[in-house]
């Protein structure tokens, strides 16, 4: 994912670029959509993220942590 000031420019998926229509960043949040599907990464702390995808084949979660 590529954030660009106070917006969602694009993700990546199956290796292709994508560009991002509708998005919203704050410090502790971004929420983006394309195509019907709808991400949110919710901080927890420095190196931990909650990520929720919502799309037409379901739901899904997970949590991120940076290495």
């Amino acid at each position: 994912m590529t954030v660009a000031g106070d917006r969602v420019a694009s993700y990546m998926y199956q290796g292709m670029s994508h560009p991002v229509a509708s998005s919203n960043v704050t410090a502790r949040t971004i929420t983006y959509q394309d195509q019907g599907n709808f991400v949110t990464l919710t901080k927890r702390s420095e190196t931990t993220a909650d990520a929720a995808l919502r799309t037409q084949q379901g739901d899904a979660t997970a949590v991120l942590t940076r290495q």
